[in-house]
């Protein structure tokens, strides 16, 4: 496939491979983010925070580790501070 190739197109090549690479892993961050911004607010006090970590074995026995959010909060509107809710990821935030 490469026999062709120079050693200077070798390397081209590789580097838009990789160019391609962080380029599609800049759009999935970036749909994450904008995904972010339409979440709920509830006005209130964080009163306690926690990252709870959890580490798996894949099927080809690679750890995967992954972390949940756990935010508590108390509602109040005398002294608001936007927090946001996301409802759909179960357990991650509690009032």
């Amino acid at each position: 496939m490469f026999a062709g190739l120079a050693a200077s197109d070798f390397v081209i090549v590789i580097f838009g491979i990789i160019g391609i690479a962080m380029l599609f892993s800049y759009f999935q961050s970036k749909k994450k983010v904008e995904e972010s911004q339409s979440w709920s607010t509830v006005l209130g006090y964080i009163t306690k925070t926690h990252i709870r970590r959890e580490t798996e074995k894949d099927n080809d026995g690679s750890r995967i580790t992954k972390y949940y959010p756990e935010v508590l909060y108390t509602k109040s509107r005398k002294f608001p501070c936007a927090i946001p809710c996301r409802a759909r990821h179960k357990g991650s935030l509690r009032s």
